[in-house]
């Protein structure tokens, strides 16, 4: 209902902005209801009250959302160049210094208004994207993304929007009705856990999660064409069905034939002119979209015969899109019966027939491609643009482009000429890309793509500035190809407790360079686990083979190694060609990484160690061909120097002081320290081919020019040939970084190079929080809230949410982390439980128990107790499961051999301190005998416990099984079990039951930003109607004066019955407020009403009778010099 107010709110009506913001003050309301009224704000044009009081929100609002959206929507708001958004602009500019500095990520809801203009003006682009984020979900409920171009005009909005009631539950919920194979009840255990889900639930009184309505949302609106899609629960219910029946359609094969005729733009505006001939102007976009074909598959769903999803596609189609952009403007000269016109007609077509077979399995998929007609010369894109004049007669048929006297308008040369044919020489399949331009666009390409993001660079390129004779095709010839069919294949695998007996790790040729090659995945796996045990193993196998009179196979086939207890990172990569006409060749690179020995939660003791990390690669290819690369990557003692002097270094060494290690300011330090800022390598080379020179001599090109204002070159001092160095400098604080490279083009020097926030963690080299770069660059953008973190301490507890609050635990068992699956408001049954339970018996010790259930028959009970002080491990661990164990030591695993995946494994880091990691990370525990980190990455608002829910929202981390509570004692205690409870915490429980309530929402009493608004508001609606007073008559004072009032209006002349105050003419007015006066009207022309106005002109107050009407003046409280 509220997003529906857009349109009343884009026209300006004051009423309506009136209630919007009302909405978005109200606290009381749900943030995604106030959200939803925040853009149709901004399309009403807020006042300056209302932006200035929506700059203090971002400060003070209650709902991070809000707050989020609120600082988005401004600060983007303020860059808006386009002129009907200037008042807008000024507005949000000079309030933006308001703004809060506190940083929202992506996770939270997101207001951008983003525009782009050319040079000239003559193109332009705005575009809206709205996000609502959820507390349940890292993406967003509502996602909306709105842009206009001034090509199509500025009144023809293109929207694609979705919206779902609960994102993880819809996802959830969409996959258990499709599995339609699965359907089979889940098996029983008899497993006994000391602490289940149930029995926590049960003693804490943890109320079930009420279900909620499943409700979406699609919407799609482009071309001056809608669809609105709606799904409900009951819909979903009906999916599965549909699905079965299509699947059966699909066994037996289908034939599709959709034809779709748009009109997205059409005018013709007719006039005479002066002479008395017709003038026409005539403009129109027709687009054809054309499918056809047909399709057979067969598919596998997982069940108890396979655990595997598996599917078989063959499909024949073909794709026609077209779209023309006609425009003419002309005279018609009804005596010789002739429509002289002169014109323009834009064409952008694709076609792209083609057969595939598609095959996907477990960790594999295959595409098999050839062309529909593979012996005829087939244009698959087209675009041209075609300037003309013509003379044709009224009543002609004959389109101007086919008539035989229209002339085509051209210039003296072309400004570029293309006629490339490609691919026959390495794949056997021939294309070509063949055209002109007399159009100044063309020129340089780079000038085309000037858009600030996709869709202006797509729009931009489709519209010449520069309007002239184009025409360009792309073209599979298939008369001239010798190949007919290409095969690509993706092979993707885990390999886990790798143990090899190859010695060393070599660039070694390989003979099996067939495609899609188990035995060569096998080698390449058995390579890059040399030396590191146990390995976990990550393999990419792509192949891409072109079949016909001359095959040609390509092959790529990539692995790394790694272990949670070997710091040592191997990785292997292999490349070949086999070619009929080419020959064959291949490329062979392996290399390493040594990581340093990490301290996981202690940064004094992170600062004391070298940082230092060795790094190296061979790569062999050709007959001698060799690149040999050597550098190392450390922390510098001048960046040691610079983190202990920060502010944030101060305030964790002053958490350490009451014993606190792991609260915020200390996670950031370590990652901090953990960051080598100094890379140095080294690169030789032997008989490398002159292209692939060519290309690093390119490569260095970019570089010099990417930073042409920061750059330095001296080729006098050029090194040996067979060599060059690379140095970079990084500086995280400062966001800058200096690279130095030496070779034989030169010596190049880049200084002062912006350095982005995300390098740190791209960087940090700090596994036992996240165990991948792509983990920590993720948690970045995230803002720690897709991996987060909760830290039980000593006397502090900081929890998902990032709220931290001061509790110390005792003997008796707290509540760290419960997450039972049945309690989250699911429709299917759903047996995943995790519990996780602290206490601390004795000061300095503290003890944890974990429980972990994916399904009956597959649990684990996990009991940790500090180990002595002469042991070399933190904790000692005793198991119970139904679980395989399948390595020992060093690393302990626990396998399942259903999805042949570890379910557990633990391990000790070289300070002693331990790591669980349960199912793939779904939950990871980091202890040290003392205190303990537990980071989690699923069920987001689903979590129970001393850490919180896990939402996001800090306001969630006050909620108990009784309610909310403030003080953090009362929190804590509320997820204490009665076993070993002290007398103290038993009554701290009992106050935080009787001081417990419930939430409620309230609306927020008024501020002097509302009241300044509401003044506004008042003023403007009375204004609308409200004429200005005067004072005529002699004042050489600045007060208030008493005088007859007129005014003038669709030719009458009204006067008041009575003086009003006003300010004479050298002075202004303050504190105007509207007033009703009586007045009295008639003809301006009118002898009598003349004469008043003159009295009036005079300084006098006439005396007028007649029929009355009221009528509303601005009147000033006080005149100012």
């Amino acid at each position: 209902m509220v997003d529906n107010l857009y349109q009343l709110a884009s026209e300006r009506d004051h009423a309506v902005r009136a209630v919007l913001y009302s909405i978005l003050r109200n606290s009381a309301e749900p943030y995604e209801v106030r959200l939803s009224a925040l853009q149709s704000i901004f399309a009403a044009q807020p006042t300056v009250a209302m932006m200035q009081a929506m700059a203090r929100m971002t400060l003070d609002d209650p709902s991070v959302q809000v707050r989020a959206a609120l600082k988005a929507i401004i600060l983007s708001a303020a860059k808006l160049k386009d002129h009907r958004f200037r008042d807008l602009a000024k507005m949000a500019d000079s309030v933006k210094e308001i703004v809060t500095k506190e940083k929202f990520d992506i996770v939270y809801s997101q207001k951008q208004m983003i525009d782009f203009f050319s040079q000239d003006q003559d193109l332009g682009f705005l575009a809206v994207l709205s996000s609502i984020g959820s507390e349940d979900s890292l993406a967003p409920q509502y996602l909306r993304y709105s842009w206009w171009n001034k090509v199509h005009g500025w009144g023809n909005k293109n929207t694609i929007a979705a919206s779902m009631s609960n994102v993880r539950q819809f996802i959830e919920y969409f996959s258990e009705q499709m599995n339609i194979q699965k359907k089979q009840e889940y098996k029983t255990s008899d497993f006994k856990a000391k602490f289940s889900a149930e029995k926590i639930a049960e003693m804490l009184k943890i109320k079930r999660d009420p279900e909620q309505p499943l409700e979406a949302a699609f919407d799609i609106e482009i071309m001056n064409h809608q669809r609105f899609l709606v799904f409900s629960e009951a819909d979903m219910q009906q999916l599965p069905r549909e699905f079965a029946r299509g699947i059966e359609r699909l066994a037996q094969g289908v034939d599709f034939h959709y034809t779709k005729m748009l009109s997205p733009a059409r005018a013709t505006v007719m006039f005479p002119v002066a002479m008395g001939v017709p003038f026409i102007y005539q403009y129109k976009e027709p687009t054809l979209l054309h499918v056809q074909g047909k399709a057979k598959a067969s598919v596998t769903f997982p069940g108890k015969e396979s655990k595997d999803f598996a599917t078989t596609i063959d499909k024949e189609i073909q794709i026609t899109f077209a779209r023309n952009i006609d425009g003419s403007v002309g005279f018609f000269d009804t005596l010789s019966n002739q429509y002289s016109s002169a014109g323009v007609v834009s064409k952008i077509q694709f076609n792209i027939p083609i057969k595939a077979q598609i095959k996907i399995e477990a960790g594999k998929l295959k595409f098999n491609l050839e062309p529909l007609n593979p012996d005829m010369d087939t244009t698959v894109a087209h675009f041209s643009v075609w300037p003309y004049t013509a003379s044709q007669a009224k009543d002609s048929h004959v389109p101007a482009a086919l008539d035989p006297t229209t002339k085509v308008i051209t210039r003296s040369e072309k400004v570029t000429t293309v006629d490339t044919k490609f691919g026959l020489v390495s794949t056997g399949i021939q294309f070509q890309a063949q055209g002109y331009s007399y159009s100044k666009d063309f020129r340089n390409f780079g000038t085309m793509m000037k858009g600030n993001d996709f869709m202006s660079n797509i729009i931009f390129a489709a519209y010449q500035k520069d309007v002239a004779l184009s025409h360009y095709n792309f073209k599979f010839l298939g008369k001239q190809s010798v190949n007919k069919r290409v095969s690509i294949t993706a092979v993707y695998g885990k390999y886990y407790n790798q143990k090899s007996s190859v010695d060393a790790l070599k660039p070694t040729d390989i003979s099996d360079v067939s495609p899609d090659s188990a035995a060569r995945r096998e080698l390449l796996v058995q390579r890059v686990a040399a030396g590191v045990t146990p390995a976990r193993v990550q393999l990419l196998d792509l192949s891409a083979s072109f079949l016909g009179a001359q095959p040609a196979d390509y092959v790529l086939t990539a692995a790394a190694a790694q272990s949670s207890v070997d710091p040592k990172i191997q990785y292997a990569l292999f490349a070949a060609r086999t070619h009929a006409k080419l020959g064959n060749t291949q490329l062979n690179a392996v290399g390493s990484f040594m990581k340093p020995e990490i301290t996981s939660m202690n940064f004094p003791e992170v600062l004391k160690q070298e940082i230092k990390t060795d790094f190296n690669a061979d790569i062999k290819f050709g007959t001698s061909g060799k690149i040999q690369v050597i550098g190392f990557l450390e922390r510098t003692k001048k960046y040691t120097e610079i983190l202990k002097n920060l502010p944030r270094s101060k305030q964790c060494m002053s958490e350490i002081a009451e014993k606190n290690y792991y609260q915020p300011a200390c996670h950031q330090m370590i990652k901090m320290a953990n960051s080598p800022d100094f890379l140095s390598a080294s690169v030789t080379y032997k008989d490398v081919s002159p292209s692939v020179k060519n290309m690093t001599y390119q490569l260095y090109r970019l570089a010099r020019h990417a930073g042409f204002w920061y750059t330095e070159e001296n080729t006098l001092r050029s090194s040996v040939d067979g060599k060059f160095d690379v140095t970079l400098d990084m500086s995280y604080v400062q966001n800058r970084f200096e690279l130095a490279v030496a070779s034989r083009a030169g010596d190049l020097r880049v200084r002062s190079g912006y350095l982005p926030d995300v390098a740190l963690s791209a960087a940090a080299i700090y596994s036992p929080m996240y165990t991948s770069m792509v983990d920590r660059v993720v948690n970045y953008y995230t803002g720690h809230q897709y991996m987060p973190y909760c830290a039980v301490e000593d006397n502090k507890i900081k929890t998902f949410s990032n709220r931290s609050y001061s509790y110390s635990m005792g003997a008796a068992w707290h509540v760290v982390a419960l997450d039972d699956a049945s309690h989250a408001g699911r429709r299917q049954h759903d047996p995943r439980q995790l519990v996780l339970l602290a206490r601390r018996p004795v000061p300095q010790h503290q003890e944890i128990y974990i429980f972990y259930r994916t399904e009956p028959g597959k649990e684990m009970e996990i009991e940790v107790k500090p180990a002595p002080e002469d042991s070399n491990k933190k904790g000692i661990v005793k198991i119970t499961t139904n679980l395989k164990m399948i390595s020992e030591g060093e690393l302990t695993m626990y396998w399942d051999e259903e999805t042949k995946m570890p379910l557990l494994k633990y391990y000790t880091l070289a300070d002693g301190s331990m790591v669980f990691s349960i199912e793939q990370g779904r939950a990871r525990v980091i202890y040290d005998g003392q205190r303990l980190v537990v980071l989690r990455k699923e069920n987001r608002g689903n979590s129970r416990g001393v850490c919180g829910y896990m939402s996001g929202d800090v306001r969630d981390d006050y909620l108990t099984p009784a309610g909310i509570v403030d003080a953090p004692e009362h929190y804590g205690a509320s997820y204490a079990l009665r076993e070993h409870a002290t007398p103290a915490l038993l009554e701290l429980q009992q106050q935080a039951a009787k001081l417990a309530y419930q939430p409620a929402r309230t609306t927020p009493p008024s501020s002097a930003a509302d009241a300044e608004w509401s003044q506004s508001m008042q003023r403007e609606h009375g204004w609308q109607h409200a004429y200005r007073v005067r004072y005529y008559g002699a004042s050489a004072e600045c007060r208030l004066q008493q005088q007859v009032q007129f005014y003038e209006h669709h030719g009458d002349t009204c006067v008041t019955t009575r003086q009003v105050a006003a300010c004479a003419a050298q002075c202004r007015g303050d504190g105007y407020e509207v007033q009703p006066a009586e007045v009295v009207c008639g003809p301006r022309g009118d002898k009598v009403f003349r004469s008043y106005v003159e009295q009036i002109r005079a300084g006098g107050n006439p005396q007028v009778s007649g029929v009355t009407k009221i009528q509303q003046f601005r009147v000033p409280k006080r005149c100012l010099a």
